[in-house]
């Protein structure tokens, strides 16, 4: 008889788990950010914390699972297992975090093949699980894996060119030692495939509820955009001159910012330059295409960290408290994201792994001197090109994630 299972830890045993494994750096979040997202779900009892699978892969995480005091693997004849994605029925919500509620094994379903349990699954209100889900249950909760009670997990499946699905489906259970496995490895928990039309009398199908589809745990995310030369120095005054290209983008994109955050220097830099003066008009100097980026600026919400500023009035607000949980607590707020500028503060911000994303309007222009981009940096920060975008005057804006890969 199969082992009743005890409720699933609580989520900050869950991610206390994930940090003792090292799998925040893995998944390229901070502790930090993980601890957060949690907190906005007080209270909840035997749910899995899932991390979105674009994060992760089930070629990496498998070692993870332990049965025995053997590590998991997966199979040798499948090399493709990350190629494996979620079928429609089991899509994950966008967020990096979100809550799986009521696992079960599906034991119920035992000697069921894949085709016949998919619709069972789905026609109960459940969703099945994926196998990145299935291996992070079984990181959490080991016991669910048992000799002769182990499950598929129907919810991943490899597309091929055509459209047509492959004819493998994913499954965990423990190995016999035999074969390819090797004798070493009996007992280990395993990452395998079954035919989608076979039987097995061991192989339940597990699943989750779909009753709390809106409990993701997405923070908005938090970007840094400043303009470099090629040399790195990011001085406000050493690259090429703003021209109505260059400021019809940053206007664009600060439009789309929830607000704005900045240390003391370059809010009061930019109040000096941008805001609309008392009698409503713009001064003489500025140019009719320069109008668009300051009315957008000066509407926006700021956000300013500074220990000798009282008070701020530039529709603006000081940030309280210790740097870091104060913008995560502006980050969990709802809104498409945040806009941070400078030099000092966002040093600051990569240091304590809170930038999403950096995008560096490059300048053809070798400065020669002054300071330079995040210059100070405790450790090396690994970027993904996301967007690229080129200018008539030879600039280039770079848009990179961060996924956070320590040197």
């Amino acid at each position: 008889m199969p082992v009743a299972l005890t409720p699933l830890p609580t989520l900050g045993e869950q991610v206390d788990r994930l940090i003792d494994f090292g799998i925040p750096e893995i998944v390229g979040v901070s502790e930090a950010q993980i601890r957060a997202a949690t907190a906005k779900a007080p209270g909840v009892e035997n749910a899995l914390l899932a991390i979105n699978p674009d994060r992760v892969s089930a070629s990496t995480f498998a070692r993870f699972v332990q049965h025995g005091g053997k590590p998991g693997f997966v199979v040798e004849d499948m090399t493709d297992v990350d190629a494996f994605t979620a079928i429609d029925q089991a899509s994950p919500p966008p967020s990096t975090f979100y809550l799986l509620h009521d696992i079960a094994r599906g034991d119920d379903l035992a000697n069921w093949s894949p085709n016949e349990a998919l619709p069972a699954i789905t026609a109960a209100g459940r969703t099945p699980l994926t196998l990145i889900e299935g291996i992070q249950w079984l990181l959490q909760q080991p016991e669910a894996l048992e000799r002769n009670h182990c499950f598929m997990t129907i919810g991943s499946r490899l597309r091929r060119p055509d459209g047509t699905l492959d004819a493998r489906t994913p499954a965990l259970w423990i190995s016999n030692g035999t074969g390819r496995d090797g004798k070493a490895r009996r007992h280990a928990p395993k990452v395998g495939w079954c035919w989608a039309g076979n039987r097995h009398t061991w192989l339940g199908f597990a699943s989750a509820a779909v009753d709390h589809p809106g409990e993701s745990f997405e923070m908005r995310p938090l970007r840094y955009a400043i303009n470099v030369t090629l040399d790195g120095c990011c001085h406000h005054e050493a690259g090429l001159p703003p021209d109505e290209e260059s400021m019809r983008y940053w206007t664009a994109k600060m439009e789309r910012a929830d607000a704005l955050l900045f240390g003391r220097v370059t809010y009061e830099m930019m109040e000096s330059a941008w805001r609309q003066p008392d009698t409503g008009n713009w001064p003489d100097w500025m140019d009719e295409w320069e109008v668009p980026f300051t009315k957008t600026i000066d509407r926006a919400k700021k956000y300013v960290v500074s220990s000798t500023l009282s008070g701020v009035d530039w529709n603006a607000e000081l940030v309280q408290g210790d740097l870091g949980p104060a913008v995560q607590r502006l980050k969990q707020e709802p809104g498409e994201g945040l806009w941070v500028g400078g030099v000092t503060l966002p040093l600051a911000l990569a240091n304590l792994g809170l930038i999403d994303e950096y995008e560096f309007l490059v300048q053809p222009v070798l400065a020669g001197h002054g300071p330079t981009l995040l210059a100070g940096l405790h450790e090396r920060i690994q970027l993904e090109l996301v967007d690229r975008h080129e200018f008539r005057s030879g600039a280039v804006a770079l848009r990179y994630r961060s996924t956070r890969v320590p040197a």
